[in-house]
C-alpha cells in the first residue's frame, strides 16, 4: 500500500513540476517547444525522484500522505514566484510589442494575474502544510498485535 501509494502521489507530483517548468519555459520561448529530453528529465524524473522521496523508508501509509502533503505545500510555494514571474515576462513582452497601448492596462493586466497566482497557489501551499500538521498531531488508533477489532453495525 505504502508503495503504490507513494507511486501515484509521485506521479502526481511529476506532472505538477513538468507543468511549472513548461508554463515558465513557454513563457520564456514562446515559439519553442519543449524537446523530449526536457518532458523526460522533467515528468518521469520528477514523478521517479518524488515517489522515491516519498516511499522510501516510510514505515505507514500515512508517514506517505504526510511526506505527499509537505511536498505538495513546497510545490505550491515554488508555483507561486513563477507564476508571478510569467505574468510579469508576459505583460512586459506584450507591453514591448505594441499589444497594450497604456502602461495602465499592462500593470493591471500582469498584477492582477501576479495577485491571483500569489494569493491562490500561497492558499494551496498554506493547506497543504495544514494537512501535513494534522497527520502529524492526529491521533492513531493503536490494535494490539492479534487482537480483534470490534465490528458496529
Amino acid at each position: 500500500m505504502k508503495t503504490v501509494l507513494g507511486v501515484v502521489l509521485g506521479v502526481c507530483s511529476g506532472v505538477f513540476v513538468y507543468m511549472m517548468a513548461t508554463m515558465v519555459y513557454m513563457s520564456l520561448n514562446p515559439l519553442d517547444r519543449p524537446g523530449q529530453a526536457f518532458v523526460l528529465v522533467l515528468l518521469v524524473g520528477g514523478s521517479i525522484a518524488s515517489a522515491v522521496f516519498l516511499a522510501r523508508g516510510a514505515a505507514t501509509a500515512r508517514t506517505v500522505w504526510r511526506r505527499g502533503f509537505l511536498l505538495g505545500a513546497v510545490e505550491w510555494a515554488v508555483s507561486a514566484p513563477a507564476g508571478a514571474f510569467v505574468a510579469i515576462h508576459n505583460a512586459s513582452t506584450m507591453l514591448a510589442a505594441g499589444k497594450y497601448q497604456g502602461t495602465t492596462a499592462a500593470a493591471v493586466a500582469s498584477g492582477g494575474y501576479k495577485l491571483a497566482a500569489i494569493g491562490g497557489f500561497g492558499t494551496l501551499a498554506v493547506a497543504g502544510l495544514l494537512f501535513f500538521c494534522f497527520t502529524k498531531i492526529a491521533p492513531v488508533a493503536q490494535v494490539a498485535e492479534g487482537a480483534t477489532v470490534p465490528v458496529t453495525a
